[in-house]
């Protein structure tokens, strides 16, 4: 979907939490979501209110399911992918199809902390 040049540039524009919710706009979000047909039979595709987002076409079980909009730090729309960024995750979303992907940041180690994670001998 997008490269890993865009995805790790989308954590760097989006490295801290807006000062407001309004920041966020979430009704062009809301418009945006409401396009997409759901893949299930589910009611809509995505129900957001001012605490949280719902994919209602994620199973219960999956961790995106709800995301609270205070993790939220931004929202991009590039092509036809919308991307919800949070501090260690970006939700991308296939606007045309509605599938998903999901991009987990991995921890940056310092250089002392990889060398001590080298030397660590597991017994």
């Amino acid at each position: 979907m997008l490269s890993d040049y865009v995805i790790n540039n989308l954590y760097k524009l989006h490295s801290k939490r807006p000062s407001s919710i309004e920041e966020l706009n979430l009704p062009v979000l809301a418009v945006k979501l409401s396009y997409i047909t759901p893949p299930t039979n589910s009611i809509s595709f995505a129900s957001i209110n001012s605490k949280e987002i719902t994919f209602n076409s994620i199973t219960e079980e999956n961790p995106f399911h709800v995301v609270p909009v205070t993790n939220i730090c931004g929202i991009e729309y590039i092509r036809n992918i919308i991307a919800i960024i949070t501090y260690r995750s970006i939700i991308l979303i296939n606007s045309n199809t509605g599938a998903f992907k999901f991009h987990i940041k991995h921890p940056e180690f310092s250089f002392i902390e990889r060398i001590k994670l080298f030397l660590r001998i597991d017994a």
